[in-house]
């Protein structure tokens, strides 16, 4: 459900770039203006963000302003891209006859604009995150995490929050938090790991089957800071 529910937010959001994105195809012949990128905010629902970038440019000595957007697959996927983006020079096409229309091409900017992996295969990657219940993983950890070192640990917290997004009509949906504990060489860690469930119960039944229950956590020897959580090395009954 939640891989689903994950896939359908950013559906939601590919519509919302639509008009943009057409309005860019049809760019492809406009003149184009030196441009700066003013601000950046990113809007996140349910793992799924959209990166908005308000630029200005000049055409015949008047100022005019308009916004670029980005899909991305993870908060800090998008703030990562954005951050690095502020403040830069952006190359912009304009209407002829009604400059204060206007489209950023990636086609027309430096390689930082372009530098992500495409966004199904980062889509693709969080779903099965959420599928097999790993978080905050990189899609090439993921595949591998299996064979990482296992030791043991323990869920210390958990908890059930409700958010509400207003981009999505104020659509609600139910997290289920948990904080867990490991250690290792005699090092103390600890790691966060998350569920998103449609219903309220849903969520409180995960949350219910992991509080303090002692798990198994994949943990990197050569960073064991960096862990996850995989449902196939926990008991069965753990999983809701």
């Amino acid at each position: 459900m939640g891989a689903v529910f994950i896939l359908s937010v950013a559906a939601w959001f590919s519509a919302k770039r639509i008009p943009g994105w057409w309005r860019a195809l049809r760019a492809a012949t406009w003149p184009i203006a030196e441009g700066r990128v003013e601000d950046c905010t990113v809007t996140t629902f349910a793992e799924q963000s959209l990166g908005e970038l308000a630029y200005s440019y000049s055409v015949e000595g008047e100022r005019y302003s308009g916004y670029f957007h980005q899909q991305f697959a993870a908060e800090q996927d998008a703030w990562e891209y954005i951050d690095a983006l502020k403040g830069q020079g952006v190359f912009v096409r304009y209407k002829v006859g009604s400059p204060e229309v206007s489209a950023i091409r990636i086609d027309d900017q430096r390689p930082q604009f372009s530098s992500r992996k495409p966004l199904p295969i980062r889509l693709l990657r969080h779903a099965i995150e959420q599928l097999i219940g790993v978080s905050d993983l990189h899609f090439p950890s993921l595949l591998g995490a299996k064979y990482w070192a296992l030791c043991k640990g323990k869920v210390e917290s958990t908890t059930v929050t409700r958010r509400r997004e207003r981009n999505l009509f104020y659509m609600g949906y139910y997290v289920c938090e948990m904080s867990y504990s490991y250690i290792v060489a005699g090092e103390y860690y600890s790691g966060q790991f998350e569920r998103i469930c449609l219903r309220e119960n849903s969520a409180r039944l995960v949350a219910s089957n992991w509080k303090d229950r002692n798990i198994y956590v994949r943990y990197r020897e050569d960073a064991p800071n960096i862990s996850t959580l995989r449902n196939q090395d926990q008991p069965s009954q753990y999983s809701a």
